[in-house]
């Protein structure tokens, strides 16, 4: 079911089907490779988007990593906007807002 499931994700990451890609994360949770759409979320630079997966499974990411490469894409508007989401204001741990507010602040 997993290679499955898996496969799916590649399906709608071609189709570019951010909300399916959501859906099958909200129903299998840390059964699907989530890195995967995480990482998918931060190349198309969709906020809203890597805002919602981190909030329904933040649990099972590696934050540390999801932040440095969202950091790394230098991609200001982007930042700014998770910066400004409401959702991960309230979910997140300060010291990961600090870092993209120090990008935005110092480019670094």
């Amino acid at each position: 079911m997993k290679d499955n499931i898996n496969s799916l994700i590649d399906v709608y990451i071609k189709e570019n089907n951010k909300e399916e890609l959501w859906n099958l994360a909200e129903k299998y949770e840390n059964k699907i490779d989530l890195e995967k759409i995480a990482n998918y979320y931060i190349e198309e630079k969709s906020d809203f988007y890597i805002c919602e997966l981190i909030s329904l499974v933040g649990e099972y990411l590696n934050l540390d990593e999801i932040f440095e490469k969202i950091i790394a894409t230098k991609d200001e508007e982007f930042i700014f906007w998770i910066v400004k989401n409401p959702i991960i204001k309230n979910i997140i741990d300060d010291n990961y807002l600090q870092k993209l507010n120090n990008y935005l602040k110092n480019g670094k």
